[in-house]
């Protein structure tokens, strides 16, 4: 009985081997491998977007922060300035440069 089921799985299997249903079994399968690989490229392409983007919004701040160093330099120049033409006193120096340089 067993041997009669193994070559009646032999038979089954060498016949849809030869069988349309073999053919679209193997068309099914590049198309899902089509699809899997598509996926993982639009995956990518996202991934690849995203870390752009971080690394626009990282370069932005890292300018900004420049930029408000300068301004605060120019500021504080400016004021050292006042001082040093007696227009204001060393106290207000003081204390506008502690606002200037938040501490």
């Amino acid at each position: 009985m067993r041997n009669c089921l193994l070559l009646l799985f032999a038979w089954f299997a060498l016949a849809v081997q030869a069988s349309p249903v073999s053919d679209m079994l193997e068309r099914i399968d590049r198309e899902l491998a089509r699809m899997a690989a598509e996926r993982i490229r639009e995956a990518s392409e996202q991934e690849r977007q995203r870390q752009e983007g971080i690394r626009q919004q990282q370069e932005t701040q890292r300018v900004d922060a420049e930029v408000s160093r300068a301004s605060e330099f120019a500021e504080l120049k400016q004021l050292k300035e006042l001082l040093d033409a007696g227009i204001i006193t060393e106290e207000e120096f003081s204390i506008k440069k502690r606002q200037v340089l938040h501490i």
